[in-house]
């Protein structure tokens, strides 16, 4: 007998009744506040129209875990980067880690800071974590090296890649120096709590900057926090609204690019069509085309392992349920 969903309807109207008061300040009010740790500004809607020949990359990563429990598992990793105007060919980097192979078991290890079974299993995710950055920072220096672009923007914010992969982050912030290129991270889920930290009980209730900015800020306009009172060393963000949904996003950019962001944010809102979710399309292309699914991973481990090995070290019971 399958059971009723009246408890768990009951916690969800628990739940509801505790987020209620969770709304953003009204927009005059919350103005007044910030206008001191930072500034409003408004992005050309027509910048890349004036720039037909500039060249812009995105850079995003996709990883997939196939196989049962620790340590009879197996995860492909794979980095791409994606090319405006389209050039003939793109660039990847993939790789498949598994804590079967001896080398990955040596690399749990060390990362796991022991033998333990649990620390091993959560070090596992971390470690197809830090590899997925690995790759995309290859992408993004290879991207580099090969077309030159204007502009790479990176899906997520800049700090998952410098505590992720350190070594290769400053490779590539040399490249980009180097290269004269310009760099964004797109940062499409806001979870960060900047405003709030720099503001303290000025703002009540502590707000998160996703409830802060939500509906606050006009199709096209962007809050840059003054470097001051970016709670992210060596970085700047800015806040931005660049569609009709009322949800924002966050760019990070490099402090030493401090002079392109205005620049940078016309390119990001250019890119950005009306009536989407708000980020530029490229990242969707790029998201589309690295995208890992569980059809084409389950299809690419049935002609590339003996039917014996997935078995004994991968097939899952789990997918011999009836029901």
């Amino acid at each position: 007998m399958l059971i009723g969903n009246d408890q768990i309807l009951k916690e969800l109207k628990n739940f509801n009744d505790a987020i209620k008061s969770k709304r953003p300040p009204e927009r005059n009010d919350l103005k007044a506040l910030i206008s001191e740790i930072g500034s409003f500004y408004r992005a050309r809607k027509d910048y890349i129209a004036d720039k037909k020949k500039m060249r812009v990359a995105a850079v995003d990563g996709s990883l997939f875990s196939y196989g049962g429990g620790y340590p009879y598992m197996l995860t492909c990793c794979q980095s791409y980067a994606y090319i405006l105007p389209r050039e003939n060919d793109d660039i990847s980097f993939a790789k498949v880690f598994s804590p079967l192979i001896n080398e990955d078991m040596e690399r749990l290890k060390a990362e796991g800071e022991g033998e333990d079974g649990s620390a091993l299993e959560i070090a596992a995710i971390r470690t197809a974590q830090k590899l997925m950055a690995e790759l995309e920072m290859k992408a993004a220096m290879e991207a580099i090296d090969r077309y030159r672009p204007h502009l790479i923007m990176l899906d997520g914010g800049f700090v998952q890649y410098r505590i992720k992969t350190p070594a290769l982050w400053e490779q590539f912030v040399k490249r980009v120096f180097d290269t004269d290129t310009l760099i964004v991270g797109v940062i499409e889920e806001v979870s960060t709590h900047m405003i709030s930290e720099v503001l303290g009980n000025k703002l009540p209730g502590q707000p998160y900057d996703r409830e802060i900015f939500y509906g606050n800020l006009d199709m096209g306009q962007w809050f840059l926090v003054h470097p001051d009172y970016c709670t992210k060393e060596g970085f700047i963000t800015a806040f931005a609204r660049l569609s009709k949904q009322p949800q924002v996003i966050a760019c990070d950019f490099l402090f030493e690019q401090w002079d392109y962001v205005h620049e940078v944010m016309d390119i990001v809102y250019s890119m950005t069509p009306e009536h989407s979710r708000g980020i530029p399309v490229l990242l969707d292309l790029v998201d589309r085309a690295v995208r890992l699914t569980a059809p084409e991973i389950k299809r690419l481990i049935e002609i590339s392992l003996d039917p014996v090995s997935k078995e004994l070290l991968l097939r899952a019971q789990r997918d011999r349920r009836l029901f």
